[in-house]
């Protein structure tokens, strides 16, 4: 248990640090429920259905947008350098 403390005592520290706030200054313990979310909204693992990784590299343009990217030339040779 006093690593689990350790550990988010340390990510305090760094919170603090990095929005400038005094690493002495009292914490607000008040803690409030998140709103509720809007059901018209879509799931984040509703917006890009995951397709089986076949080790190619790829571009994943949502629907609304396809109309807006020209297709690719299918007769360019592309070879990739390390």
């Amino acid at each position: 248990m006093r690593g689990f403390y350790r550990f988010f005592s340390r990510v305090d520290r760094v919170l603090r640090r990095a929005l400038g706030v005094s690493e002495t200054a009292p914490t607000d313990e008040t803690v409030r429920p998140a709103p509720p979310v809007d059901p018209s909204l879509p799931l984040e693992d509703e917006e890009v259905p995951l397709e089986e990784d076949d080790g190619k590299a790829r571009v994943i343009v949502p629907e609304h947008m396809k109309d807006q990217v020209s297709p690719i030339d299918k007769s360019l040779k592309v070879t990739l350098k390390d």
